[in-house]
């Protein structure tokens, strides 16, 4: 009976130990300088595994995840990656890395690859969820039918809508927003992730200086640029496009050729990506026609082949070409690529 008390006893003592050690570990684990330590320190295989299970990144991303973060001795990257701001210029300085060593066109597309991947992981881990997290003094910008994008200051919030101050040029120009008509916004955090979210105008007022206050409607529905397959940059440059007919080879083992017409049309480019772009013109062109994008003004020689997927008509009677890019070489969606993330202006 003594024995059996005293293995109960050291038992009971051994637990006792157990918990405070375990409780004192997690503590510890939960402190400012634990963390702050965990920080600092330099990434592991097992971070960079943990990241990957945390945001289904594929065994291709995580190998190639890893290699960076080994090559640049990057700090933690589970912490790291929640910071937009010093992740870009991580990686903007690794891009002119890549240039001064002449980089070839594959490794400067892989590069854009990773940055696109890293942009995704951190709008996972930042995002905003409601338009009520956008902070007072925040700009907004309204997308107009045009595609231009024009800036409106967030001068407070309520439970039911945003207050955006118009500016005097949009107001004298007449193309503010049409009340209950639904339109676009665009904004972007000081964590560097752009949104994008549409919008009914609830009313408009006068505040106590005078100034026109437009009120629109909160909502949950924040879609971020990486939810697409390329970041896209929203512009406002003039380029020309040429119908293309499909001549389709009888042979599996030869491409497919094309026949450019002679008739050459101007049209306002609204936006492009990697992937694809918006061209504003004045003619309806159906849906699955090929087109050949001339894109000199951001100096690309190159062409560019793409296919209509969407034509939307627009409020002021122009048109909006949707349209993906089909056939361009390595090298120009490196350009392309460029200049969305104006790493050479």
């Amino acid at each position: 009976m003594l024995i059996l008390i005293l293995i109960l006893t050291i038992i009971a003592v051994i637990v006792a130990a157990s918990w405070f050690i375990i409780r004192g570990i997690t503590n510890y684990h939960k402190s400012d300088k634990y963390i702050q330590k965990e920080k600092e320190r330099l990434t592991r295989p097992s971070d960079v595994r943990q990241l990957a299970e945390e945001y289904n990144i594929s065994p291709e991303y995580e190998k190639i995840i890893a290699e960076f973060c080994r090559n640049e001795k990057l700090k933690n990257i589970k912490y790291l990656i929640k910071n937009s701001v010093e992740i870009s210029e991580i990686l903007r300085k690794h891009y002119f890395k890549l240039k001064e060593k002449k980089a070839d066109a594959k490794t400067i597309n892989d590069f854009f690859t990773l940055q696109y991947k890293f942009e995704e992981i951190t709008a996972k881990t930042k995002r905003l969820r409601h338009t009520n997290q956008i902070p007072d003094g925040s700009v907004v910008f309204y997308i107009s039918t045009s595609g231009e994008q024009l800036p409106l200051n967030l001068i407070k919030k309520s439970r039911e809508a945003l207050y955006l101050e118009l500016p005097d040029f949009l107001v004298q120009r007449k193309q503010e927003p049409k009340l209950l008509e639904r339109n676009r916004y665009s904004y972007k955090s000081n964590d560097g992730i752009s949104y994008t979210f549409s919008s009914r105008t609830i009313r408009y007022e006068k505040n106590e200086e005078n100034k026109n206050i437009m009120l629109i409607a909160h909502t949950e529905k924040l879609l971020t640029e990486v939810q697409r397959h390329y970041k896209r940059e929203y512009s406002n440059i003039k380029c020309t496009f040429s119908p293309m007919q499909v001549i389709r080879s009888s042979n599996s083992k030869e491409d497919d050729s094309y026949i450019i017409s002679d008739k050459t049309y101007l049209g306002i480019l609204t936006n492009i990506s990697g992937g694809g772009c918006c061209i504003k013109n004045e003619l309806p062109i159906k849906e699955g026609q090929y087109l050949n994008v001339n894109l000199s003004e951001l100096g690309i020689k190159e062409t560019v082949i793409g296919l209509i997927k969407k034509t939307r008509k627009l409020p002021d009677g122009f048109f909006a070409l949707h349209i993906q890019f089909i056939e361009l070489t390595i090298e120009t969606q490196n350009k392309i690529l460029t200049y969305v993330y104006k790493y050479e202006i």
